[in-house]
């Protein structure tokens, strides 16, 4: 079985998170698939990065709602990961589409749950011709029911971290192109539900063996890996001992 290994933030193991840097490692490593988060400035710009504020990966202070473009766009993005990476900015987000649409799948969370936010991630991925390679992450089944109605065309997923006895059918009766489920409610039998509503699963949380063990043994479409490299490496030593050992003994492999 093939399991997709998708590089969260890049790969964020080793180079700074949501940056060109941390793409393009991400793909030297054979990853076939990106993650990246997007939050937009008070000025409306939309932006590769996680956190609410630039604290945490600048060489500034302030909260995004708050920030102009202008008060970003020279902000060193990479120098608290290590000097080599100096020169690493907060990317735009149409030129993180522009870039890698042609090199990988892109996918893109939002970290809103304003449904304007999130139309205009699908309007720049539509401008970008990115429909085909990039999918739109989310926590909220409100956003996704928004972008499905009005981009059809678009792929969206739900993301997880709590289950409900609903939640899968509600994500399947809007066709979603899957759902990321969060590693400590993954069961192979969620993963079966999710096949039979047409959707994948992914599944994210940990950057360790011993979750991709549980993705592969679950029957998960994909994992979300600091470390693609190291991930694409297990997954294919998983695929060569499923052939030779039944599933009780990989439960039991360290």
């Amino acid at each position: 079985m093939h399991i997709t290994v998708i590089a969260h933030r890049g790969a964020s193991a080793y180079t700074p998170e949501n940056t060109f840097a941390a793409f393009d490692r991400a793909i030297a490593m054979h990853a076939t698939d990106i993650e990246f988060d997007v939050r937009t400035t008070k000025d409306g710009y939309p932006i590769v990065l996680h956190d609410d504020n630039v604290e945490w990966v600048t060489n500034s202070h302030g909260m995004i709602e708050d920030l102009r473009y202008e008060d970003i766009k020279d902000l060193d993005a990479g120098s608290w990961y290590g000097g080599a990476f100096k020169n690493e900015r907060i990317p735009l987000l149409h030129e993180t589409i522009n870039k890698y649409a042609d090199r990988c799948r892109m996918h893109i969370e939002v970290k809103s749950a304003d449904t304007a936010v999130t139309a205009e991630v699908a309007s720049l991925i539509h401008k970008g011709g990115a429909e085909r390679s990039s999918v739109i992450n989310t926590f909220w089944i409100d956003v996704a029911r928004y972008v499905r109605r009005r981009q059809p065309n678009m792929s969206v997923a739900l993301n997880l971290n709590e289950l409900t006895p609903t939640s899968i059918t509600d994500a399947s009766s809007i066709t979603l192109a899957g759902i990321n489920l969060n590693y400590s409610l993954l069961t192979a039998d969620l993963v079966k539900q999710a096949h039979m509503g047409k959707m994948k699963l992914m599944c994210w949380g940990g950057d360790s063996p011993r979750f991709w063990r549980k993705g592969f043994l679950t029957g998960a479409d994909g994992v979300f890996a600091d470390s693609p490299d190291k991930a694409i490496f297990y997954m294919e030593y998983l695929a060569r001992e499923s052939e030779k050992a039944s599933s009780d003994a990989l439960w039991k492999k360290k």
